[in-house]
């Protein structure tokens, strides 16, 4: 068990790519994904397929913290043009989010907010993790996510 008494944390877009990514994004509906930390936001790129036809596509995250959670709200959805993706598209891409939430331990979407109870997520992936998350502050090029007891 890895009982957290306090600490601060540094994700880079390197962490979110090899670790994230592989949990949020199924193969077959995005390819080439990978995960930048630009201004405040988390964004994920790549080319969402469509049918027969993959379309460049850019998901920002405004990341924040609360109540000992981690929190994704979904903010613009562009397409490469860097145009804002019609509200159709961001209709699917919200349905298809909820149901990759669905299957993600200690995750739940309501509306365009994800929650992440990171406890419960890690037990679902076989790690034993005591401790809460208190912060969140995005920089340039990375995140830090502060701990603390539970």
């Amino acid at each position: 068990m890895i009982q957290v008494l306090s600490g601060r944390i540094q994700v880079t877009a390197e962490f979110l790519d090899k670790h994230v990514v592989p949990l949020v994004v199924e193969p077959d509906e995005m390819k080439n994904p990978r995960m930048e930390v630009v201004g405040e936001s988390i964004v994920l790129k790549g080319d969402y397929q469509t049918g027969f036809m993959a379309i460049g596509i850019q998901v920002e995250f405004k990341p924040s913290a609360k109540d000992g959670k981690l929190i994704a709200d979904l903010g613009a959805v562009k397409l490469v043009t860097g145009f804002n993706a019609p509200a159709m598209v961001r209709q699917l891409l919200v349905d298809q989010m909820e149901v990759r939430v669905q299957e993600m331990p200690g995750a739940r979407m309501d509306g365009e907010r994800i929650e992440l109870d990171l406890p419960a997520f890690a037990m679902g992936h076989n790690l034993d993790i005591s401790g809460r998350v208190e912060a969140l502050d995005v920089h340039a090029g990375h995140i830090e996510i502060v701990f603390g007891p539970l």
